[in-house]
């Protein structure tokens, strides 16, 4: 999965939940230029985005719910995106 986080105070984390429990965080830097020319004002932009390899062996088969959430370097927290996945047995 992959995305982009932004916050004038800067990026500190964006931590991938399962069923409400932290499961990783993401690798932070990724180039995106398309942020950048969207948000050129804010520091960071150009290296906004975030990606994570997940690795789903072991975990219960059936739904379950995925949240992401970014974290400032303020301590401010935004959900980015939630969704339901289906592990197949």
């Amino acid at each position: 999965m992959a995305g982009w986080a932004l916050s004038e105070a800067g990026i500190q984390s964006v931590a991938v939940y399962m069923d409400r429990n932290l499961a990783a965080f993401a690798m932070l830097g990724v180039d995106r230029p398309d942020v950048q020319k969207v948000f050129p004002a804010i520091p960071g932009s150009a290296t906004a985005g975030w990606r994570l390899t997940f690795d789903a062996t072991g975990i219960q088969p059936g739904r379950h719910e995925i949240l992401v959430q970014a974290r400032s370097r303020e301590g401010a927290t935004r959900d980015l995106g939630v969704a339901t996945v289906t592990i197949a047995p």
